[in-house]
């Protein structure tokens, strides 16, 4: 690998916080107390093997994650369902040994305001009422009780090292979630409205999924180092121009022979020669399949407790043409 290379290099991940373009400098004061020795300790084992298993030997693809990286831009990863686009995120994230993977899956509903933070005013509105309820002296509860950082705004947290976010499926979202995103891919922070209002200042909040508290001072976020950014798109439609120029791009094709049997072996290391030829048959349909039906189809043939009879009558459904 070249000596540039962060992910799948030689490079410590301390050089790369740096390392990097002048215009892509964030000042955000490190505050947190998040742990961040023996992170992968702290990985579900499901996620530590999705990591593992993880095949990517293409010299310009590599190249163009490291890219991604060394520019602090996000990545954003197109082909087909099932290529290991969402993977990916996971693999690098093992492979500079960062925190867990931070991931926002994608809906027609989702808003970069809910990624950032939620707040929840009905809790704290009928917290409100029973403390007037029960006490003659009532105390309005804490405002920070009742906010809770999204995937988004916990990887903009101010850490040392940067976290990993997968935005997936985005071409599922709202028309204006790419416009919305612009600013903060641009400078690096955003606010908590809430906050702001009634100038809260060094308060605490919990971040995503978790019960970690961070300090949150005068109700801004600035990162200290840009996130890793992977957003998948299954190329079902068109982005602005100044969304794509933000960003990194990142077409994985379908495997070729070669490839297919490098993923093949990484989750079957005890391959036999017998599945040659599903590997074979997948090669020829591989416009019309996905890897995962492929390795399905290799877990059902090496496997003796399924009926001999109907096996190769179950493979072909598995192996059937995503066309179709």
């Amino acid at each position: 690998m070249n000596e540039w290379h962060v992910f799948k290099g030689k490079t410590n991940i301390d050089d790369l916080l740096n390392d990097y373009p002048e215009w892509r400098r964030f000042d955000g004061e490190v505050v947190t107390s998040i742990p961040e020795d023996n992170l992968l300790e702290q990985w579900p084992e499901r996620e530590l093997k999705r990591a593992v298993n993880y095949y990517l030997e293409d010299p310009l693809q590599i190249d163009i994650i490291n890219v991604a990286i060394r520019l602090r831009r996000p990545l954003l990863v197109t082909g087909k369902p099932g290529s290991g686009k969402s993977s990916l995120a996971y693999a690098i994230a093992y492979n500079l040994q960062l925190d867990r993977v931070l991931q926002w899956p994608i809906s027609s509903k989702s808003t970069v305001k809910d990624a950032l933070y939620m707040y929840d005013a009905i809790a704290r509105l009928e917290d409100a009422n029973i403390s007037q309820t029960l006490f003659r002296n009532p105390k309005k509860p804490p405002i920070e009780q009742y906010i809770r950082l999204g995937p988004l705004g916990t990887a903009f947290l101010p850490q040392k090292k940067p976290r990993v976010l997968l935005i997936d499926e985005i071409d599922k979202s709202d028309i204006d979630i790419p416009g919305d995103l612009l600013n903060i891919f641009e400078e690096g922070e955003f606010q908590i409205e809430e906050l702001l209002r009634i100038n809260a200042t060094n308060v605490k909040v919990k971040t995503y999924k978790s019960e970690t508290e961070v300090i949150i001072p005068d109700g801004i976020i600035k990162c200290s180092s840009f996130p890793i950014i992977i957003m998948t798109s299954n190329g079902e439609r068109d982005f602005p121009p100044q969304f794509l120029r933000r960003c990194i791009r990142l077409d994985i094709k379908p495997p070729d022979l070669t490839k297919m049997q490098g993923i093949v072996e990484n989750h079957f290391p005890n391959n036999k020669n017998e599945i040659n030829r599903l590997i074979d048959s997948f090669i020829e349909k591989k416009d019309e399949l996905a890897s995962d039906q492929l390795l399905n189809a290799i877990f059902l043939r090496t496997q003796s407790i399924f009926d001999l009879e109907n096996r190769e009558d179950l493979l072909n459904v598995i192996l059937k043409s995503l066309n179709n």
